[in-house]
This record gives C-alpha cells, structure tokens and sequence, in this order.
C-alpha cells in the first residue's frame, strides 16, 4: 500500500467536512455584508433626520395655545405618568354635562373617507378625565367627521372638520343620555345555537317602531355574548300606529308606545321590553336576551310505500329558511328520511323535494307561532318509472340509433322523455311520470355511396304500441313503414305547386309536441303537387307545408290507416320591414331590431325563430320568416338609447311596409307618496306595468320619506300602481317622456279593509276565483285567490272606499256565489261567503 493513502470512504467523510466548512464561511460572510449594509442605511437615516429638525428649529414658534402641553393617554393615566404631545397633533377638549357619572369612559373617533388612490383613516383617541384629547395625526389630507363613543354622552350631529379646521383646538359638547348594558344567556341544551347568536345584531328600536323602522342604536356580541347601547338619547312618546294599518301589515311585532325594544337580529333570542321612564339619561339598565329555540319545523319525507327517502333536497322560497338550515338532516334528509328546521320565520312556508327516481312534490306549511315546535310534517313522494325493451327491424336484426320516445296515455309529461337504441337494440326509458305510455320508435338512416361508389340504401322504419304499462321490462318493437298521410298542396288560386316542404308533428294531450327529434317531414317534387308522407303512427298529427316565401297555415288531422287525403293552401309569407333613425331623423346604423309575440298561447314554438336582426347602413331593417298575429316591435343600440314599443298587426299574407322606429333617450321616474294629509306613505307599493310587451315591468317600495326614484326606464306607455297599507291603491296611465324627468304627486286615500271569507258545505275552500266591482261597474279585484293557511276560509283581505261592492265567487267546478256588500264608513268590514253541495 502506498505511504498516506485514503480509502475511498475516508476521502468521503474529508469532503463532507470541508463542505460544511465552506458552507458556514459563506452564511458568516453574507451576515456580515449585511450588517454592513444595515449600519450604512441607519446613518443616512440619521443624517436625514438631523436635516429636517435644523429646518424645523429654523421656523418661528407656534402661539403658546398650540404648543406641547401635558395630555395624558389611556395607559398613562393608569399609570400616573404624563406624556408630552407634540405641537402638530390634532388635540381637543369634550365639556361634560352636568349629570355625567363619575368615571365616564369615553372615545372620540376621526374618520377620513377614502377616495380615488387614499385609503380611509379611523383614529381613536381617549378622553381624559379633564376632557382633553388628541391623536396622533399632525394634520388632515382632506375632510374629517369627528364622533363621540360614550356610554352615556351623545352628540346631536357628528362634527364635520374640513382641511386646516384641526389646527385650533376641537371642543364637543355631547349631551347626556342612558346607556344599555345585556348579555345573552344560553341554557346548556341550547349551546349549540351560539355559533349563530355570536354574529347577530342588537338593535335598540323606539316607541311605535316597526321591526323594519330605522333602529335608535346598533350593535353587536363581544366574545362573552355581552353587549352595550351607547348614547342613547332621550325618547318623547309616540302615538302607536293604527291597528287596522298593523293588521293589513300582518305585524304584531311594533314596539309598544312609551317603551323601548331589545331585539337580536336572530330568531333564536327573544325580545326585551324597557319604559321609557327607564331609559332616563345618565343611567345605566340591565337586560337579558334569553336563548331559545325558536320556530321548528320536523318531518320526515317517505315513498307511496311509507319507505323513508334518503338525501332528499329540501328548498324554500327565498328568506324564509336561513343558513343554519343546511346539510344532513336540514335541507336534506338524513338516513332515515328525517329533517328539522329551526329557527323560521313567522310566515307560511312553501316547500320543495327533490329526488332522483321521484316526481318534485311541493307542499304548503303553515306559518307557526312563537317559539311553536311542530315535528308531524310527513312529505310522500311519488316514484317516477321507467320502460326498457328492444327495437328491432322487420327481420329481426337490432335497430341501433333508433330515437324511442314515451307519452303518458293520460295527458302530457312535463319533460320529454327519449332514449337511443345502443348496437343491440335496447333502450331504457327513465324518470316517466304516469302509469299508461304511447312509446314510439323512429329510425331515419338516408342513403350514403361506399368508398368504391357504391349507393348503400337508407332504411326508414316506425313502430308504435299503445298502452304500454309504467316499469314494463320487456317492451318488443318492430319497425315497419308506417301509416301514410296522402295530400295534394296548391296555391290560393288552386294551382298545384310543384315542389314543396311537408313537416308533421305529433299532437298529445292537446299540446303541439314542437320538437325537430318529433317532427316527420320530406320535400317532395310532383307536377300534380300530391305528396305521401310516411312513418307516421296512428294520433293527431299538425301538419303543414312550405315553398320559397309561401306558407301554409297549420292544420290538425286524425291519421290512421283509413285517413282521407287532405289538401294544404300556401298563401305568401307576410314581410315586413321598416327603418331605425335617431331623434334628428339620421339613420341608427347596427342597431338591434326584434318583435316580441301578443299572442303567444296561440302560436307555435318554431314561430319565433329569426325574432331579431340588426338595421343596415341606411338603418333599415327586414323580417320575411312572419307568422300572422299581434306583435311589438322594439329596437335598441349599445349607447342605451332604445325605441318605444311599436305595435303592429301581421296579416297573413302581403307586406307591412316603412314601419318607422325612432331611438329615444330613457326616462327617469320621482314619485312622491302622500296621505289626504299630505304626510308621506313609507313603505307604498309602486308598480308600473308596461301596455306593450317587450318593455320589462318595474316594481319598487317608497322609502320613509314616501319617495321612489328610478333611472333607465324605457320611454313607453305604462300603468302606474300605487297602495300601502290601510290605503287604497291607485291607478293611473303613464306616458313616460324621453327628455326630461317626469316627478309625480300620488295622492293615497285611507280606506276600510274588506276582508272576505269562503267556505263551503263540504269543506273549508282552499282557492276561488274572486271578482269584486264597485257601485259603477269598474272592477276592483279579478283573479284566482288562496285561502291563509292560519285562517282557514280567508281568501284575501283588500282597502276600498266606503261604498256598494259586488262580489261574486267562483270554484274550479263551476259553481258560483254572489253578494251586494256595502262598506258604510273606514271600520273593518268582514263578510263570509258559502258555497252549497
């Protein structure tokens, strides 16, 4: 062996050491670079520093009222030390009321908004027991509200400072108020409701306040589920609203007069209740928001069978479950079919299940009392089925791409229910609602040349069975040609048409089934105009026929092996066209151009194709694809500019020719809500329909002051709606203008609440047709209307004038009830109705 040789792992280990060697002199020369670094920067700094008290030294002294002067802070004055504030800071004094309680611990706030590339700034400083205060800002970038935070100190307005107003000192003279000190207490089999309570609301509402008024003071839990109701001024007594108004509103919940209300924005806490005369200033009450568990609501959702139904979802109509009714159990069921909501608001309750393999069922809850837990609420679902079979071909090969649809034998489904057949044949139909089906299969395969050239044949084939049973498995369809409709197609002389479109559409339940996947149609080239259309199963059928611009209107026919032939009229589609210019008379280039249908329970889905279309350069616009009818015709651009609905009568044949439309800027609505006394009406119902179609509907509620305010509204024709509570509503016809805002006056008259109750010798009514005309034949009320759940027989509660009314209802069976009431003044008039066997 050589003199001082390694062995290889020796030579390793050397490496490794050197490595970490390396390592830390390289760590210890960038610490010390570093440092280097740190101590240079903090020279400069100092340099800096230096420079900029020379210049400020080199200043006149400011007057002696803003020199530094001894104020204490918050930690200091525990402390006993003094603390020197620089002349620059923004600094004040509060004067005290006569009354404030000894020790009064209070906070002035500083806020600065923000604006467009500066934050917002919140400062607060601690009023010291002499009243002194200051902050730490030397000056404001721009304007300030100064605020009070005191137990028992309010102010009337906040102060407002503006740039340079923080220079001399700033002195707030608060007035005395109460304040409100509570806690929550929460039993033990409640613990789980706090996580919700923690984030509620605590609002302080006044005499005569409603639960949706203006609250006096808001605030919120500490950790600890405590609260304060700082600076509560004092409260005069307010007259209570009008009962009648309170009943129409369908609240209970007002604050009584000369009392002050507590309430947690959470149905788990009630209310707490203070007089007035306890509420006194410089005083501080006590109260306690007890827990409870609110409004409940359990059931448990099961098949016909009485089986429970797993992971079924629940859903509400908006606001009226919230989110602590989420989840297993909640609004979806659990295991064992169960729900439970808590925590509900006091009115009805429309739910909606949902499972797969089971029709939706949507059940009504009544509305529940306070703290009421109700758990008997049982949701049955219904099983939807299903039908799966084999299609073949006349000799027995499967018929794969087969499209098989099902209709229920006793009306129409609610969703179109198709399967395809795979390469064997089979098909399965699911989610079928019904118990007797007319399942069709239809194949169209069109004729098609090999690589070599060679033509391969199309097939085309149709099977059909009749009252076929819901779950059926072994559903056996055999495909043949159909029946035949035979036709002869001419024009309005009576001249055959030589070439020409036939489309068919099945007809079930009385209901067009306008769907291509449906549809059987062929074009057809004869001199004689006769066409055979085939693959058609026995039913009704609406066929029609096409050529170019002709059309023919659609007809309804029985086919079956016996059919007679039919006869089909084209007649020339209708045009119509028209231009788009703006308020000077230039033409609106690119502008959207569409119609919307006045009659559209009687027209065809394929009508609405090819609705819309965009002017040219000159602005003109042109529709040839029309369907007789009423229709509106409406245009806007990208700039909001929009055209007044047009409405226009199609014909069934010609043309509707230099149809004008003339882009308007949109209106702007102020309307203003008064009483006979001139007093707003807060919280009014306004509602503007338009007379047209097309032009979107508005609906808003005034606010305290009886004002709405609206923008971007479409320069049309309207009717104006206005009602609130314990009024009569009103009605008027609207013309909306372009070029100025149009403000309105809306005079509300008080009335008497009619309200009218329908029974029946069988059973309480659950829902009527109501009409009520006044004494001059004009009508008051004309719609179906539901009884209240609550109030069994009540169909609906509506303020009219004094006066003679007609009211007449009627029941889906046709029978009817007819009554003269008569409303002698404004005290509550309730009249019962009864329909007999």
């Amino acid at each position: 062996m050589l003199p001082h040789s390694e062995s290889p792992s020796t030579r390793k280990h050397a490496l490794q050491r050197r490595s970490r060697w390396t390592t830390w002199i390289v760590l210890l020369g960038t610490l010390a670079v570093g440092a280097t670094l740190l101590v240079t920067m903090r020279a400069l700094f100092q340099v800096g520093n230096d420079m900029s008290r020379s210049v400020r030294e080199a200043r006149p002294l400011a007057p002696a009222r803003e020199r530094a002067r001894p104020i204490e802070s918050a930690e200091s004055e525990r402390t006993g030390e003094r603390v020197a504030v620089a002349e620059e800071r923004i600094h004040g004094r509060v004067v005290f009321p006569e009354g404030t309680p000894e020790g009064e611990s209070a906070w002035v706030e500083l806020d600065v908004p923000a604006v467009q590339g500066a934050a917002a700034l919140h400062e607060r400083a601690h009023v010291r027991s002499d009243g002194a205060f200051a902050f730490q800002l030397s000056e404001l970038p721009r304007g300030a509200v100064v605020r009070l935070d005191a137990p028992h100190l309010y102010l009337d307005e906040p102060l407002v400072l503006a740039p340079g107003d923080e220079r001399r000192p700033i002195e707030l003279r608060p007035l005395l108020g109460a304040c409100i000190e509570g806690r929550c207490v929460v039993p033990p089999e409640l613990e789980h409701l706090r996580k919700w309570i923690a984030k509620s609301e605590i609002f302080l509402r006044g005499p005569g306040q409603a639960p949706w008024g203006p609250a006096l003071r808001v605030t919120r839990f500490d950790g600890a589920l405590r609260f304060e109701l700082r600076g509560i001024q004092p409260v005069a007594s307010i007259q209570a609203p009008d009962p009648r108004v309170l009943e129409a509103l369908g609240s209970t919940e007002v604050t009584p007069p000369n009392a002050l209300r507590v309430v947690a924005d959470t149905p788990f806490l009630g209310d707490a209740l203070l007089t007035v005369d306890e509420v006194r200033p410089g005083t501080t009450q006590h109260v306690e928001l007890r827990a409870t568990f609110g409004r409940s609501l359990a059931g448990r959702v099961e098949d016909e069978a009485g089986r429970p139904v797993a992971g079924a979802l629940l859903t509400f109509e908006w606001g009226s479950v919230d989110g602590w009714n989420s989840g297993p159990g909640r609004d979806e069921t659990d295991v064992q079919g169960r729900f439970e909501l808590i925590g509900l608001v006091p009115w009805d309750i429309t739910i909606v299940a949902r499972r797969d393999g089971f029709l939706d069922l949507e059940q009504k809850v009544p509305a529940l009392a306070a703290d009421e837990q109700r758990s008997d609420v049982v949701l049955v679902l219904a099983k939807t089925h299903s039908i799966a079979g084999r299609v073949r071909w006349p000799d027995g090969t499967p018929a794969a791409g087969a499209m098989i649809a099902a209709d229920p034998e006793e009306g129409v489904a609610k969703e179109l229910i198709t399967a395809i057949a795979d390469d064997d044949g089979a098909f399965a139909l699911d989610d079928l609602i019904g118990r007797r089906f007319l399942v069709t299969a239809r194949v169209s395969i069109p004729s098609d040349v090999d690589d070599a050239g060679n033509v391969i044949e199309g097939r085309r084939g149709v099977a059909f069975a009749r009252s076929v049973a819901a779950d059926e498995r072994e559903l056996e369809l055999r495909l043949d040609a159909g029946l035949l409709l035979r036709g002869r197609v001419v024009d309005e002389g009576g001249a055959p048409l030589p070439a020409f479109l036939v489309r068919a559409t099945p007809v079930r339940g009385g209901e067009v089934i306008a769907l291509p996947a449906r549809e059987v149609q062929d074009t057809f080239h004869a001199e004689d105009g006769r066409f055979e259309l085939a693959n058609l199963h026995p039913g009704t059928w609406e066929v029609r026929a096409s050529f170019g611009e002709y059309r023919s209107g659609a007809q309804w026919f029985e086919v079956s092996a016996s059919s007679s032939p039919i006869e089909l009229v084209l007649a020339k589609k209708p045009v119509l066209s028209g231009r788009v210019v703006d308020e000077d008379g230039r033409p609106a280039r690119r502008v959207r151009v569409w119609f919307e249908r006045l009659e559209l329970d009687t027209q065809p889905v394929a009508a609405w194709r090819d609705g819309e279309t965009r002017t040219d350069d000159e602005g003109r616009f042109r529709f040839t694809r029309l369907e007789p009818g009423r229709i509106a015709l409406l245009a806007s651009d990208d700039d909001g500019l929009c055209a007044p609905p047009h409405g226009i009568d199609v014909p069934r044949t010609g043309r509707v020719e230099d149809v004008e439309l003339v882009l308007r800027p949109r209106a702007s609505l102020d309307c203003a809500v008064v009483d006979e006394f001139g007093a707003p009406v807060p919280n009014a119902r306004v509602e503007l329909r338009p007379d047209l179609r097309g032009v979107p509907d508005f609906e808003w509620t005034t606010n305290d002051s009886g004002h709405i305010a609206a923008w971007g509204l479409s320069p049309a024709s309207y009717e104006l709606r206005a009602g609130g509570a314990g009024h009569v509503t009103q009605s008027m016809k609207l013309t909306l203008p372009s070029k100025r805002a149009e403000s309105l006056r809306i005079v509300l008259a008080r009335g008497a609440l009619l309200s009218v109750w329908c029974t029946s010798s069988e059973a309480e009514r659950r829902t009527a047709f109501v009409a009520v005309r006044d004494a001059a034949g004009q009508v008051v009320l004309d719609e179906e209307k539901g009884t209240a759940e609550e109030e069994r027989g009540k169909l609906f509660t509506a303020c009219v004038l004094p006066g003679t009314y007609h009211v007449v209802l009627a029941d889906d069976a046709g029978r009817k009830v007819a009554r003269d009431v008569i409303v002698p003044n404004l005290e509550p008039v309730t009249v019962e109705m009864r329909f007999e066997r």
